[in-house]
């Protein structure tokens, strides 16, 4: 679901009593419209709704929802200067895939975005016995994705982790496209064709963390103490 001005996030329970949030959270940071447009920030982030609708119906067909809840989740209320409420902390504290969309703003100019991806990171993510999986090692159910090409090194917090990949897909280019230019890219340039392949291999993966991890619910009570950067002190 999308957070909207003051609508309420329902965390509902699931059958073991612990708080059940939607299957994935997706993290972006937001474009701002030039001065002189008048596009609404609704307008230039139409990218990022799309792929969230797409992604969500996706998921929804591999995994279904929880009783109560969306298959996912993101945010568009949040603007510089903004208080974090209640109901964003419950969803990072109770969903079971972190999905940032990594580009340049996220990881450089974004306060937001190392806000979320800390306060899930502080969560502990357990391997679910019985369920083989090649995601084992990993010991994370943070799934980043590349959003836009970012040229500058990435901070060590992002970069040690695994990126998607598209895979199961019998077209190799496809894969490829999307590294090159991302999922931003894609779309910019209407490579429906790719995008569409992407977007599917993508909520495969997702799905996949979700039947591999148990993610401990942790829902924070104030997000005073999150880490507001990816560089800490400077890079």
């Amino acid at each position: 679901m999308r957070q909207l001005g003051e609508e309420i996030v329902i965390v509902a329970l699931g059958d073991d009593g612990n708080p059940q949030g939607p299957i994935f959270f997706l993290s972006y940071a937001r474009a701002r419209s030039p001065r002189t447009s008048s596009a609404s920030p609704h307008d230039v982030n139409r990218h990022v709704v799309r792929f969230f609708d797409d992604l969500s119906m996706n998921v929804d067909q591999l995994v279904g929802s929880p009783t109560g809840v969306d298959p996912g989740y993101m945010d568009e209320s949040l603007e510089s200067g903004t208080k974090w409420d209640r109901e964003l902390l419950a969803v990072l504290g109770t969903c079971h895939v972190f999905v940032p969309l990594i580009s340049s703003r996220y990881v450089n100019n974004s306060k937001w975005c190392p806000m979320e991806w800390d306060a899930f990171s502080r969560r502990t993510a357990r391997t679910i016995p019985g369920r083989p999986s090649d995601l084992s090692q990993s010991g994370t159910a943070i799934l980043p994705v590349t959003w836009s090409p970012v040229q500058d090194q990435l901070p060590q917090t992002v970069q040690e982790l695994q990126f998607f990949l598209p895979k199961r897909l019998k077209d190799r280019d496809i894969a490829e496209r999307y590294r090159e230019n991302g999922i931003f890219g894609l779309l910019a340039t209407d490579d429906m064709d790719a995008y569409g392949k992407v977007a599917w291999s993508l909520a495969r993966r997702i799905a996949d963390v979700y039947y591999a991890y148990q993610v401990e619910p942790m829902i924070l009570s104030d997000s005073g103490h999150l880490c507001d950067s990816f560089w800490g002190d400077g890079r």
